[in-house]
């Protein structure tokens, strides 16, 4: 479904330009998805496939609501929802424009790097996850979605990837 309201239109165009946009413009909907897998190290376990979803809100002056539910190969899931503002990090996050219809969301993590990246294009949108280790790191770190205990892991793969402007 594509938005027609030129207020939409403009919010959109405005906040991936970083101009100020007015307080009164609609609000501007992303849903975006994309499908990871990895191997977790030190185990003959079977590797693990994440499919991640989030519902992106845009509005106000550089306001950011992001919804995540994810489910994983294992029957296992979480959900999550963040409030963060265009520019600034809030935890291991920070939202910022990356050019011309280039909205960017960098995750930092102790031994590498999430990066997604929403390119617009009137009213579609391409989406594009990356994984990318830090220097000196060959495996990435994080908690076990079964034992909540920091474990190693292979870099994620992203397998799918998808996009729509709402």
């Amino acid at each position: 479904m594509a938005k027609s309201s030129v207020f939409a239109d403009f919010a959109l165009a405005a906040f991936l330009l970083g101009a100020a946009w007015p307080a009164f413009a609609a609000t501007t909907v992303i849903d975006a998805a994309y499908t990871e897998t990895h191997q977790r190290l030190g185990c003959n376990c079977a590797p693990v496939t994440w499919t991640r979803r989030v519902h992106i809100t845009l509005s106000g002056r550089n306001s950011v609501h992001e919804q995540w539910t994810q489910t994983s190969s294992r029957n296992q899931s979480r959900s999550v929802e963040h409030d963060r503002e265009l520019g600034k990090s809030a935890g291991r996050a920070t939202w910022r424009v990356a050019g011309p219809n280039r909205l960017e969301r960098t995750l930092n993590y102790p031994q590498h790097l999430t990066i997604m990246v929403i390119t617009t294009r009137g009213d579609r949108c391409d989406l594009k996850v990356e994984y990318r280790l830090k220097p000196g790191f060959s495996d990435i770190l994080g908690k076990s979605a079964l034992t909540h205990e920091w474990t190693h892991f292979s870099l994620p793969q992203v397998t799918q990837e998808s996009c729509q402007i709402r």
